[in-house]
């Protein structure tokens, strides 16, 4: 009876490991599977990095945030520490995020950066299902530069037109973070010799490149939401423009406005990015939240 037992127990004990053990090896619901470096075109920039949430599976489930980074149109990639903890932190949330990296400037100039921009959406559009992700719920998010592109193609229909998509329908939310150049015809802006690096002087190429100059009566836009630091009148000025201009087209916009007067105008440029991959921000909150649909 006594070795009758303790066969027992030794197979309880068994059992209880192995299943220990598969609940350890089980992927967390937080957990997110990153792919780098997935291309939508020949060139060696022209690829998306895609956070995956362990929630999110084929057939598409979740909601899409395209991020597109800033750098001047010049720098930046979507796979630096910071990106990389935003991105981590939204796919936790349970929103399929795909980093969007583009060429730059000095080897190409407009309109190259926004159509590749336009090329990234095309291939989301397509392909997302397969990583989890809805193409019907698509949202955009940029910073700096990264909020002049998503701007830009919200707002001018011909970028993703030439996709055969229309940006209305394609796009449920356009997030543009701190930006000075929604208006790059404008002579007061503080960005002149990377607008120049990056678009020319030509002032037919600034107007197309600018997203204020789109805005239209009677035209449909995405739902914007719009965000700009306290401390950079530019920002705050083009954003304004920018927000009036949208909701007197009838498109439903609203600007957020932070103040980070403990800090110069490039270190509160720099930190409501770094914002975005806080939870406890209400920006952030806010963001996510609208992206879920809460």
């Amino acid at each position: 009876m006594l070795r009758l037992n303790l066969f027992k127990f030794m197979v309880i004990m068994a059992f209880s490991l192995l299943v220990v053990m598969n609940v350890a090896q089980a992927k967390s619901p937080l957990e997110v599977d990153i792919k780098r470096k997935t291309p939508y075109g020949a060139h060696e920039l022209q690829h998306v990095d895609i956070y995956q949430p362990e929630r999110c599976r084929a057939p598409a489930s979740c909601p899409v945030v395209l991020w597109v980074h800033g750098g001047g149109w010049r720098n930046g990639d979507t796979s630096g520490r910071k990106s990389t903890s935003m991105q981590t932190l939204w796919a936790q949330q349970g929103i399929v995020m795909v980093g969007v990296n583009y060429r730059l400037s000095p080897d190409v100039v407009h309109p190259a950066h926004v159509e590749d921009v336009a090329a990234a959406i095309n291939w989301s559009y397509k392909n997302i299902a397969r990583y989890g992700g809805d193409p019907a719920r698509m949202s955009l998010l940029g910073h700096s530069a990264g909020a002049h592109l998503v701007a830009l193609v919200a707002t001018n229909p011909r970028f993703l037109g030439a996709h055969h998509l229309d940006p209305a329908q394609v796009l449920k939310n356009v997030f543009p973070i701190d930006t000075a150049s929604f208006d790059l015809t404008d002579s007061s802006r503080m960005v002149d010799r990377m607008v120049e690096n990056a678009f020319g002087t030509d002032p037919i190429v600034l107007k197309d490149a600018s997203p204020l100059q789109h805005v239209q009566n009677g035209r449909n836009y995405p739902s914007f939401i719009i965000a700009a630091a306290e401390n950079r009148p530019d920002a705050i000025a083009t954003s304004q423009r920018l927000n009036a201009a949208l909701t007197q087209s009838g498109t439903s916009s609203s600007l957020i406005t932070i103040n980070y007067s403990e800090v110069g105008q490039l270190k509160a440029h720099a930190q409501i990015a770094t914002d975005l991959a806080d939870l406890s921000k209400p920006l952030t909150q806010k963001l996510i939240g609208t992206v879920l649909g809460r």
